[in-house]
């Protein structure tokens, strides 16, 4: 039998309708676009949607050297790449992933990885993570369980989230005690 739905995201619950309204309207907070840019002086590039396409990378090297942080058409591209994201509420999850990774670069200046920051991963295991910490009884089956793990992250507050994004990046890049979160 699964888990119930937990209190927490009980009381969460508008924050999918939530992620859904802000990714459908396709808003960005302020300082997005230059901070996904200064996010790219420090990994070797970013991907935002499907991996194994090659045009939803984000080439630090090109960009950084020929594109200022304030220019429109790096906005544009940036925005191309999370407009193509079909649902509303897993491109809001994108954006807040996104804010995550600036905050962490932004505390650790001199954190710098040689290799794309591949968000649907970052993101895919956050959610276990959150999932496994909400149902430890249940780690062996988690794979049973996806559509519901996704369904109760998705009600979970971009605060509470944001620890995961952190957990996730640490996990994946392991620098489990070495960054600043």
């Amino acid at each position: 039998m699964l888990p119930e739905q937990s209190e927490d995201n009980a009381r969460d619950a508008d924050w999918q309708r939530q992620r859904q309204r802000d990714g459908a309207a396709g808003r960005v907070p302020k300082d997005f676009y230059p901070g996904v840019w200064k996010l790219l002086k420090n990994c070797k590039g970013l991907v935002i949607g499907d991996k194994l396409e090659s045009r939803n990378r984000l080439d630090s090297n090109p960009i950084v050297s020929e594109m200022t942080p304030g220019e429109k058409n790096f906005a544009l591209r940036v925005e191309r790449l999370l407009n193509k994201i079909h649902a509303p509420q897993y491109r809001q999850l994108t954006i807040e992933a996104l804010l995550e990774l600036m905050a962490i670069f932004e505390r650790n200046p001199y954190l710098v990885l040689d290799d794309y920051i591949v968000l649907d991963v970052l993101t895919g295991h956050a959610v276990r993570l959150a999932w496994l910490d909400a149902h430890p009884e249940r780690h062996d089956r988690y794979d049973e369980d996806k559509a519901l793990a996704w369904s109760q992250f998705y009600q979970t507050s971009p605060f509470r989230c944001a620890t995961y994004f952190v957990r996730a990046f640490q996990y994946l890049t392991n620098l489990q005690g070495d960054i600043a979160a």
